[in-house]
């Protein structure tokens, strides 16, 4: 099926790449293209993400895919003082394979997003189904298993977003 993006230029030493390691580029052209709403969908509702991650190259890369989709961002550490953050349009809360530490965390973050109706799209490092219903139980709106793609992170944050937005509307 062909999406209008340019081909991905293949490796000299024949090993298999990743479109998104290959090519910056290719990246872009689907970047613009989402933002243009080539895709056929409305322009998603854009505000402030608040992001809970424990480092902040994960932190800067879910801003840069956000960011590209017309969001802001802040970003809040697993193991610092919880700054609240208020108007937020929804939370990313990324873990490992939830321990019961970060259960605890992910329990308070998403009592700190649900003040402001924000719900959380949870990732988590190829998730067992025990885990995903921790996540649910905690609070989560959606759990992604890592790794996942950008437009499937968008369209998670677009589903909850809309969902948490027409309860609140009810």
């Amino acid at each position: 099926r062909d999406f209008g993006a340019p081909p991905i230029p293949a490796a000299r030493d024949h090993s298999p790449r990743r479109a998104e390691n290959t090519w910056p580029g290719w990246a872009g052209h689907a970047r613009q293209r989402l933002r243009q709403g080539v895709h056929g969908h409305a322009r998603p509702r854009s505000g402030l993400v608040v992001l809970r991650t424990p480092q902040r190259d994960n932190a800067d890369a879910l801003a840069d895919a956000l960011n590209q989709a017309g969001h802001s961002t802040a970003w809040q550490r697993h193991d610092r003082t919880r700054a609240q953050t208020r108007g937020a349009l929804a939370g990313i809360w990324d873990g490992g394979q939830l321990s019961d530490t970060e259960t605890a965390d992910l329990e308070v973050f998403c009592k700190q997003m649900s003040s402001d109706g924000a719900p959380v799209v949870v990732l988590l490092d190829f998730p067992r189904r025990d885990c995903v219903d921790r996540a649910y139980k905690a609070g989560a709106a959606i759990v992604l298993g890592k790794p996942y793609l950008n437009a499937d992170l968008l369209a998670s944050l677009e589903a909850a977003t809309t969902a948490s937005h027409r309860a609140h509307a009810a």
